[in-house]
């Protein structure tokens, strides 16, 4: 993820008007390794552009990263001197492209994550007026 975190940071200071275009690129072009971004290359103002149009996608790389380190980790103490790199990318691959929380459940077995987000969307919906009692069955259905 070596472009990421420098565009996201450059990213965030130009939404909050902190930055100029100028000083965003400067800070994208000087903090990435490799000199993998330059400023002749047409892609450094591309991704400048979409992370301004869409403010949660440059810092969804730097959160999802997150979450599957703290994942990762949580396999390895489950797991023990069983744990391998291969086993754990493995793991992740075969349960396809599902939300961290979700992929938590699929690899270790806990659904605290997932409980956490059943119990939300009842309370946002009981809040809305709308149907707790289809909300509770589909807890129900999950977790019994």
């Amino acid at each position: 993820m070596p472009l990421a975190p420098p565009a996201v940071l450059a990213s965030l200071y130009a939404h909050a008007n902190k930055f100029t275009m100028e000083e965003a690129g400067d800070l994208h072009v000087g903090w990435t390794p490799r000199g993998w971004m330059r400023r002749d290359l047409d892609l450094l103002g591309f991704k400048q552009h979409l992370y301004l149009r869409q403010p949660g996608y440059g810092p969804s790389y730097v959160t999802g990263g997150r979450l599957l380190d703290a994942l990762m980790a949580e396999r390895a103490r489950q797991l023990g001197d069983e744990f391998t790199l291969e086993r754990f990318f493995d793991e992740v691959n075969a349960a396809a492209m599902i939300p961290v929380s979700l992929l938590r459940w699929q690899v270790t077995g806990k659904d605290e994550d997932v409980k956490g987000l059943t119990l939300a969307v009842v309370s946002r919906r009981s809040r809305r007026g709308a149907s707790v009692a289809g909300a509770c069955v589909l807890s129900d259905q999950l977790f019994n």
